[in-house]
């Protein structure tokens, strides 16, 4: 059931392709994209595949420990997370807002509702991709104009919502952002013929890296109501003086982007990733 799986390893998972074939870096390799959560660093149980998962490899949910902690012990589950993307982007260059002009660039059009706690998501987007090398990734927000079947009405109007407990405690986060998330690293990941790549967006290390003491009572965290206190997620943004800005920032800093070469759905050490 959606309300078991905790953030404790919530990711942005997306698959191009099904299997790794040989290792290029050129060509025009088509992809297929879906986009789900999985496993992370915090997470500490994990499921078996079975022989089917080896043959169709596909994007699932990991269930998560009992409990999730924030930075200083606070009880914390997560019941809801939702994010609308209106396009995604690939970029070969590792600094926002510099020589754009790379010539070699992949995109994705959405807009793409998407629940990141379902179990089994499917492909939603294909197609043949001209980058081969990636150090950068660019994901548009959008706000939601017709509420996705299944979706909470809180997603309504919102880019990303988010909603759970603190010590008992319900709060959600939400946001009208319609900026971009951007995930980079010094580290080059080679896109390869019919390869998977993951872009782990670990959540459960941004609830491990944030204060959340503030929640104490019902708390709806948006643009309007910030809660602001200082000094609430130094692991994560030093200058962050509201809870709002520490959710934020956290969906850049927690993530990661790499090739899954082992298709076990998670980032390995000896795995290519631009971190």
């Amino acid at each position: 059931m959606k309300n078991r799986i905790l953030l404790a390893a919530l990711i942005l998972t997306i698959y191009i392709g099904c299997q790794k074939s040989e290792n290029t870096t050129t060509g025009n390799p088509f992809v297929s994209l879906a986009i789900t959560s999985s496993s992370a660093n915090a997470t500490v149980v994990k499921l078996k595949h079975n022989v089917m998962d080896l043959l169709m490899p596909k994007a699932f949910a990991y269930p998560p420990p009992a409990t999730l902690l924030d930075a200083v012990g606070n009880t914390v589950i997560i019941q809801s997370v939702w994010i609308n993307i209106e396009k995604i982007e690939f970029k070969q260059l590792e600094l926002a807002d510099t020589s754009e002009v790379d010539g070699s660039d992949v995109e994705f059009q959405g807009p793409y509702s998407i629940d990141l706690l379902a179990a089994s998501p499917a492909p939603i987007d294909a197609g043949r991709v001209s980058l081969a090398q990636l150090r950068r990734m660019k994901v548009k927000l959008a706000k939601v104009t017709v509420l996705p079947t299944g979706a909470p009405s809180g997603f309504l109007t919102k880019s990303i919502y988010i909603s759970g407990t603190v010590n008992g405690n319900s709060f959600s986060y939400s946001t009208e952002d319609e900026t971009v998330v951007e995930i980079a690293g010094p580290q080059l990941v080679n896109a390869v013929e019919n390869s998977t790549l993951l872009l782990e967006l670990q959540t459960a290390n941004l609830i491990k890296k944030t204060n959340l003491t503030s929640i104490s009572g019902t708390t709806n965290i948006d643009d309007t109501n910030r809660i602001p206190i200082a000094g609430l997620c130094p692991n994560i943004d030093t200058s962050a003086s509201d809870l709002f800005t520490c959710f934020r920032k956290g969906f850049e800093t927690e993530s990661n982007l790499g090739r899954d070469d082992d298709n076990d759905f998670q980032l390995d050490t000896e795995e290519d990733t631009v971190k």
